[in-house]
């Protein structure tokens, strides 16, 4: 008998969207499916749609709680899903019929803890999904860490398009309270790992919705950001990770170069150019770090303004 599959779909205000999302889950081609929808205290009629989706397919648990946020979601997914295996799929996105087989078929074959798919950015509610030639690689668990430093950054670094083996979730949450859930939870699902199946067929729509919870607070954003980089370096470092360490420290360099601005919207510049110097020491020496990666992390560290001001014009 096919194992298990959850499928976590945090909720919230969403009435929009919500419809699209679960009927592309409904429709997969794999239908041995939990699908757990965790209505998040939505004001809207989010909640509802849940409810009146749950009468029509007996796959579907629905979840009402206070609203505490994404990761409060996920998490209330995780503390009841009974899958052998878990993806999420945020409530105004949608799948590809086949992505949950082929997720799985990649795991089977590969025999590895997590598949990694990709997607695609859209603001259509129609995106076909195309995979003519898709490359298909095994790797380690370091490995796609590595790569999340790389040009694909946010399909290592997102929690969604990707399937994880559900132990690795015993004990691993999301960040409660944090706006960088994703950067502060699938690195350590990854380096748990020891073996990683990644292809760049697209299984996932990313649509960009305006109204989305990735429109914050950008001081906050930055704030949150700072806490979780900080946290992946003490990580890196208690586990022996030397490279990943200064490749994180690296990006904190670059990351406060980026968020860089006299009007000291996202902070004391002072402090930020500080705190950047301070990260980057010993940075340089880790020659596994390709050089223009280091080049880049020491000129936002030193010349803090004025790489951001370069930043400002090359967008």
């Amino acid at each position: 008998m096919e194992n298990l599959i959850s499928v976590i779909v945090p909720v919230y205000n969403v009435e929009k969207y919500l419809g699209r999302c679960i009927d592309s889950i409904l429709n997969q081609t794999y239908k041995n499916l939990e699908i757990i929808l965790v209505d998040d205290g939505s004001t809207d009629s989010s909640g509802k749609l849940c409810d009146d989706s749950k009468e029509k397919d007996t796959r579907l648990r629905v979840i009402h709680k206070v609203n505490g946020g994404l990761s409060s979601a996920r998490n209330s997914g995780l503390n009841v899903m009974t899958g052998e295996y878990v993806m999420f799929v945020d409530s105004d996105d949608y799948i590809s019929e086949d992505c949950v087989e082929y997720l799985y078929n990649l795991i089977l074959k590969s025999k590895s803890r997590i598949a990694i798919g990709n997607y695609e950015m859209t603001d259509s509610s129609q995106y076909l999904f195309p995979r003519a030639q898709e490359n298909i690689q095994q790797i380690s668990g370091v490995e796609a860490l590595n790569r999340q430093f790389g040009k694909n950054t946010v399909q290592y670094v997102s929690a969604w398009a990707k399937l994880y083996e559900a132990k690795l979730f015993k004990k691993l949450r999301f960040p409660e309270g944090c706006l960088h859930e994703d950067e502060g939870t699938t690195y350590k699902a990854l380096y748990y790992s020891d073996s990683v199946v990644v292809s760049d067929g697209a299984v996932y729509a990313y649509f960009y919705n305006p109204e989305s919870i990735t429109k914050r607070p950008k001081k906050k954003n930055y704030q949150d950001l700072c806490v979780v980089l900080n946290e992946q370096i003490q990580f890196y470092r208690e586990h022996g990770e030397i490279t990943l360490e200064a490749r994180v420290r690296n990006r904190y360099c670059i990351q406060a170069a980026d968020h860089y601005l006299p009007k000291r919207y996202y902070g004391d510049p002072k402090s930020i150019i500080q705190s950047a110097k301070q990260m980057y020491k010993s940075v340089w020496k880790v020659k596994q770090i390709p050089i223009l990666e280091r080049l880049k992390g020491w000129m936002s560290a030193y010349l803090c303004g004025m790489t951001a001001h370069i930043m400002k014009i090359v967008r």
